[in-house]
């Protein structure tokens, strides 16, 4: 007999200190929990189930924990309440954006209000085929959102972005075409501006901008880079032996960094040579490995189920 997985907690860690803090589980019917974003005030935990509500499980439900009061408080939105899970969270301004993991083809997105967490505007966009470009301006407060940005084939699995410009990185599994393009996209006029064949055996994973160039990496193990000025693939290796499947990336101190299922690393910023900087990471993560940074040019990322920081100082 298998023992009862427990429900996803919420964890604070102090660098100043060098405490962890557990703050509890908000939803005992919960089996994930895939996005969290904080204010200064609070902290928004985003939960849900992979079973889709099935055997009594949660469907998508947002948090708010209150850090003075230190309690819990239901805030999902109700059109929100039949997808699977929070994805998705990030504080703009003075809104809370909210993604999900949507039922049958469609995801949703909201904009929340943070002075008024019953004051939001729900958008939909579409996940099949080509999947979608949504964007929200917070000074205009307009939603858009672009269906199958690459083509009809190409799914969107990478997203970066500078200057005003998004990079996508695609996924084709149509068997047609390239299994993987990067394309320039305006997402202001809603139009592709260019785009560039990486040369991949498989679809993207992720996308970093560093500089001039934007750095892709396949499911496969392949490292691209473009040439943003001269919209051309500027080099490509194999990098299969730190990454191969999913992966993040993060620009941090002008190094752009990756982590795999196995391996956190980083390219270095002329040759593009990748090296190892934590071997065997091994992140009990699901739908991906991730990695972020912070403010101190710190990395943070799991091994196993813990939460790991990265202090790296590469002499390049």
């Amino acid at each position: 007999m298998r023992a009862r997985a427990a429900a996803p907690a919420l964890w604070e860690y102090d660098p100043a200190k060098g405490e962890i803090v557990g703050h509890g589980v908000p939803s005992a019917n919960a089996t994930t929990a895939q996005a969290v974003a904080a204010t200064d005030t609070t902290v928004f935990f985003g939960a849900g189930s992979i079973l889709h509500g099935g055997g009594g499980k949660s469907k998508a439900a947002l948090y708010a924990y209150d850090r003075s009061s230190r309690e819990f408080t239901h805030v999902t939105p109700s059109e929100l309440q039949r997808d699977a899970s929070i994805r998705e969270l990030a504080v703009v301004d003075d809104k809370l954006i909210v993604g999900t993991a949507g039922h049958a083809a469609l995801a949703q997105l909201a904009v929340m209000d943070l002075s008024d967490l019953t004051a939001y505007r729900v958008a939909e966009s579409d996940t099949e085929g080509g999947g979608s470009l949504w964007t929200y301006d917070p000074r205009t407060e307009r939603f858009r959102c672009y269906v199958d940005p690459i083509d009809e084939g190409q799914c969107v699995r990478g997203v970066a972005t500078k200057d005003g410009v998004a990079y996508l990185g695609s996924d084709n599994n149509t068997g047609a075409g390239p299994k993987a393009t990067a394309v320039a996209f305006d997402p202001v006029a809603g139009k592709e501006l260019w785009r560039v064949d990486p040369q991949q055996s498989a679809g993207v994973a992720a996308l970093a901008i560093r500089g001039r160039h934007v750095y892709g990496v396949s499911r496969k193990g392949g490292l691209f880079v473009v040439d943003i000025p001269r919209r051309k693939l500027l080099h490509r290796a194999d990098i299969s032996a730190v990454s191969n499947g999913y992966a993040a990336m993060v620009t941090d101190r002008g190094v752009v960094y990756g982590v795999s299922d196995t391996t956190v690393f980083r390219f270095h910023p002329r040759t593009f040579a990748v090296s190892t900087v934590v071997a065997d990471i091994n992140g009990g993560w699901y739908s991906g490995s991730r990695l972020t940074n912070d403010e101190s040019g710190r990395l943070y990322t799991m091994r196993g189920r813990n939460l790991v920081q990265i202090t790296d100082r590469p002499e390049f």
